[in-house]
């Protein structure tokens, strides 16, 4: 089963919406600088997952449209630091991670559940520029990743912990536009990504730490209302994409830069509760997702632009903890 990873970057990015701190939270919306997050993406169809006070629902994707509730958690479920889904055992199903002041704790996704809790640090581990859980060195498991101001620290995943603490880079390395971990050149290893105002910038993963800086914009490239790397082409390479007010903005990977300007949308595309890229439907390209007040609504990536709106959902679903879209059930 091929896999690839789309990262999620900043306050909504790919993945998820979370008020309060953690972050892109996976996805969420709308690129804030400093927003945690990450999220790794399965070649499967990503669920959506809200996170609430009292519990974790998800609703399938069968390809067309989310189904009904099912409650993976029979109680609240969600950290101080930073709440997230992603695949780190392994097993093709994203898991629980929550980042708490003391530790990080994983429930695992069974694939109808998540179960108990367990402890994959004995000590605290966040970063002050961010928190993420990517899968930096290609084994299939997503990493543990935390941006200081003095450098980027990875702990490995094993499966069953996040192992000792390595130095990927030997100074700082953030964007004052947002900061992502993404699989970029498509070798399966999340590189590190980062926007400024002049650029964009990345630092290859080689499997044990980032290497040199290397300017994929010659110029500046954000959107107003997000920006975004993810795989909407289906060629194994995150895409850089921008939402602003009148459209949907795309430049593609080619593996050692994002090329010119393609227009995805012709008109304003975004959600006031998020907006979001993951891969909905199954067929390995990254979807746009925006979450309103009364409604879930699609836009399928057909590889060269997003197709017309389509209603996921009849009613509102969103987390006042978090919404995401992960692929939770392995499908």
């Amino acid at each position: 089963m091929r896999r690839w990873v789309h990262v999620l970057t900043v306050l909504g990015a790919v993945a998820a919406l979370l008020p309060g701190g953690g972050a892109l939270a996976a996805a969420g919306q709308a690129i804030t600088p400093g927003a945690r997050t990450g999220q790794v993406q399965l070649d499967g169809r990503a669920d959506a997952v809200v996170v609430n006070d009292d519990r974790v629902t998800v609703r399938r994707s069968n390809g067309v449209l989310f189904t009904g509730n099912e409650s993976w958690t029979t109680s609240s479920y969600f950290g101080t630091r930073g709440t997230f889904f992603a695949d780190v055992t392994g097993d093709g199903r994203a898991d629980a991670v929550v980042v708490n002041d003391d530790r990080v704790t994983v429930r695992r996704s069974n694939g109808v559940l998540f179960t108990g809790n367990e402890s994959w640090t004995t000590n605290s581990y966040f970063g002050t520029r961010g928190t993420f859980f990517a899968d930096v060195t290609g084994d299939g498991r997503a990493d543990a990743v935390v941006v200081n101001d003095d450098r980027v620290t990875v702990r490995r995943s094993n499966g069953v912990l996040f192992t000792g603490n390595e130095s990927w880079t030997t100074n700082s390395y953030f964007g004052t536009r947002g900061t992502f971990f993404a699989d970029v050149t498509g070798d399966g290893r999340a590189d590190a990504v980062v926007v400024n105002d002049d650029r964009v910038t990345v630092r290859r993963s080689n499997g044990v730490l980032f290497t040199g800086n290397e300017s994929w914009t010659t110029n500046s490239y954000f959107g107003t209302r997000g920006t975004f790397f993810a795989d909407v082409t289906g060629d194994g390479r995150a895409d850089a994409v921008v939402v602003n007010d009148d459209r949907v903005t795309v430049r593609r990977s080619n593996g050692v830069l994002f090329t010119g300007n393609e227009s995805w949308t012709t008109n304003s595309y975004f959600g006031t509760r998020g907006t979001f890229f993951a891969d909905v439907t199954g067929d390995g390209r990254a979807d746009a997702v925006a979450v309103n007040d009364d409604r879930v609504t699609v836009r399928r990536s057909n590889g060269v632009l997003f197709t017309g709106n389509e209603s996921w959902t009849t009613n509102s679903y969103f987390g006042t903890r978090g919404t995401f879209f992960a692929d939770v059930t392995g499908d």
